[in-house]
């Protein structure tokens, strides 16, 4: 199961992909709480813009979070949450202000976030060594 999957299906009807969480600010915070709750851990993070028109662009920006040595899982996942709860609350401020890299106020602020669950993380772990 892809995290998109564990939204409610009107968050799901609300991405801009059908395979990724790609939402606005408000409803990006509601994803991150579902996912914390699931005990999914969001890896990292990119801006989507959306065009009047619909498209969508993706500026190469965002970041990743890393689990540190010897965390266990609901440590990991409680830190990303918190630590994503303000890396998106800091984003949406500066498209707000206009001091987001590349802003146009004719675009809309999308957050796309990766996540993963403890099984699928350990599948990334194994692939690793």
């Amino acid at each position: 199961m892809s995290e998109v999957h564990l939204l409610p299906e009107n968050l799901q009807r609300k991405s801009l992909s059908r395979n990724e969480i790609v939402l606005p600010y408000a409803d990006a915070l509601q994803a991150l709480a579902i996912l914390e709750e699931a005990h999914w851990v969001v890896l990292g993070w990119e801006p989507w813009l959306k065009c009047p028109n619909g498209s969508h662009l993706h500026p190469l920006l965002g970041d990743s979070f890393e689990r540190e040595d010897g965390e266990d899982w609901v440590t990991y996942v409680q830190r990303s949450a918190r630590h994503y709860r303000e890396v998106l609350k800091d984003e949406q401020s500066h498209w707000d202000h206009g001091t987001f890299p590349d802003h146009d106020p004719s675009l809309v602020l999308y957050f796309c976030l990766t996540a993963t669950n403890k099984e699928g993380w350990n599948d990334l772990e194994s692939g690793c060594q």
